[in-house]
């Protein structure tokens, strides 16, 4: 299993040239602001429309907080969003819907995805572009005096796709694939490994953030017959007076990238031809 303990310098971290992330997201969660309206969003979005043309309403995601010490034992919070009967969230799409960007009251999001013919930029090119789209809306909010953007928690997510037939064949592969995981799963002498549903929790060293790591056997939509394996790594938590939220989202990303090579195995590295 990972143990995040040190950190690795960004530039020392792994690196893959054909890496299975499929989508990334790098999010910051902020206080809502009680003189916005969902008028705002689309007045925003019209000064992005020529690069982000492709709109569609969602519904609001939910406040999260990662709870710890004392905090724990008063119960999960309520949520702090007291300004949502109606609200909503827009996501705006690139014509190619490989990059999108999500905004509501109280949540501002990158994400991108890897559709037909897509290639992960990197995080240079995907961190760079949040904090373009994000520096504008924070002055659109100063802008119209809405009132005053306080991040209280930040969240990078990465999703990858383990796929049968490139990556696993059987499920008893499944171990070799992911030895920090189910390493383990080989002393089961009564019956054979066929079906996943894993989740776990690591506090990062900064005692205000955890990494949390999710795997599932599913099917593609578009291929009922394609099985695969889902493995999401999102690393979230508050944010201290002491640390920008820019540190925040790098030690982020860092623990995600980490604690991937940490719990898949060497023969999966060498297909997805890691260069460090």
């Amino acid at each position: 299993m990972p143990s995040i303990k040190e950190q690795v310098p960004v530039d020392q971290l792994p690196s893959y040239k054909r890496p299975p992330v499929v989508e990334t997201a790098i999010g910051v969660q902020f206080q809502a602001l009680k003189l916005f309206r969902n008028v705002h969003l689309w007045e925003f979005w019209f000064g992005i429309r020529d690069e982000y043309p492709e709109t569609q309403d969602q519904e609001p995601l939910d406040h999260k907080t990662e709870l710890f010490g004392d905090d724990i034992q008063r119960g999960p919070q309520l949520p702090q969003i007291q300004y949502r009967a109606h609200a909503s969230r827009l996501q705006a799409c690139k014509e190619d819907k490989h990059e999108m960007v999500q905004i509501q009251n109280g949540r501002f999001v990158f994400n991108w995805r890897r559709l037909e013919g897509g290639k992960y930029p990197r995080w240079t090119r995907t961190s760079a572009e949040f904090w373009v789209k994000y520096r504008l809306f924070t002055e659109y909010i100063g802008e119209k005096k809405l009132g005053d953007i306080i991040p209280d928690q930040w969240e990078v997510t990465y999703v990858n796709h383990l796929m049968q037939g490139q990556d696993w064949q059987t499920e008893a592969d499944w171990p070799e694939l992911l030895p920090g995981i189910l390493g383990e799963s080989g002393r089961v002498t009564s019956g054979t490994l066929e079906a996943v549903d894993y989740t776990t929790q690591f506090a990062l060293k900064d005692g205000r953030s955890r990494l949390h790591i999710e795997l599932k056997k599913a099917a593609l939509a578009k291929n009922p017959e394609q099985e695969l394996l889902v493995l999401t790594l999102t690393a979230r938590g508050g944010i201290a007076s002491e640390r920008t939220l820019e540190d925040c989202l790098l030690d982020g990303r860092r623990a995600i990238v980490t604690s991937f090579t940490e719990i898949t195995g060497d023969a999966a590295h060498e297909r997805w031809e890691r260069t460090k």
